[in-house]
């Protein structure tokens, strides 16, 4: 087998074999390598980190281990650059589907097998002047007060029971006692075997479009 040696180069194993270790590691590993051995020498705790090696323009990440041993230490590595471009699509996926639901103006919220939230739009926020920073891991009854949610909690156990939908429209104060009429969309979240993992659900505030059509049929009453 072979290794990459302090100019890049591939080398193999023979030749390397009694070098000294700085003589041995690319210079981008040095620095950073040399204080975690340190510390091992020093405390004869074994250390962990990622460390990155430069080597013909590009970056590479690797994930070090160093342990002692009763005639020395042990240094481990293991290739993590293409878990880390993962990781970092992952991220920038996450980051856009927030920021698409944050731009839709109506509430979306969705939440975990157990009825907790997994998160919620801006919207939602707005909605029922709550913060989401709070409420994601907490249930409807968590976050609303003196039964303010009883009456959707035992619909969301339905579709957390069955893979279902369901839709119904429901004139009811928020929780600071304004009157609204809100419709309300769900539907049960699935994985791939079809098993119900949460569900997600659509709010919308039909309050003036209500108010609006009690007035054509109060007009056309007064006709």
């Amino acid at each position: 087998s072979a290794v990459v040696v302090s100019d890049g180069r591939h080398t193999p194993l023979q030749q390397i074999l009694r070098q000294p270790l700085l003589a041995v590691l690319p210079r981008t590993f040095g620095g950073p390598l040399l204080d975690r051995l340190m510390r091992v020498v020093e405390t004869g705790v074994a250390d962990s980190g990622e460390i990155t090696l430069t080597a013909d323009g590009l970056d590479r990440q690797f994930q070090a281990v160093v342990s002692r041993l009763d005639d020395g230490v042990s240094i481990w590595f293991m290739d993590i650059t293409e878990r880390k471009r993962i990781e970092a699509t992952l991220r920038e996926q996450i980051h856009f589907w927030n920021e698409l639901l944050d731009a839709i103006p109506v509430a979306i919220y969705f939440k975990d097998a157990q009825g907790r939230f997994l998160g919620m739009n801006r919207a939602l926020e707005w909605l029922f002047d709550i913060d989401r920073r709070t409420a994601i891991g907490l249930t409807s009854t968590q976050v609303f007060a003196n039964g303010y949610a009883d009456v959707h909690v035992e619909r969301d156990r339905e579709l957390l029971s069955r893979p279902s939908r369901q839709s119904y429209e429901m004139e009811m104060p928020l929780p600071d006692g304004t009157p609204r009429t809100l419709y309300y969309s769900k539907a049960s979240m699935t994985d791939a075997g079809g098993a119900v993992t949460g569900m997600i659900g659509v709010i919308f505030d039909t309050t003036e479009r209500k108010v609006l059509e009690r007035r054509l049929e109060d007009a056309k009453d007064a006709a």
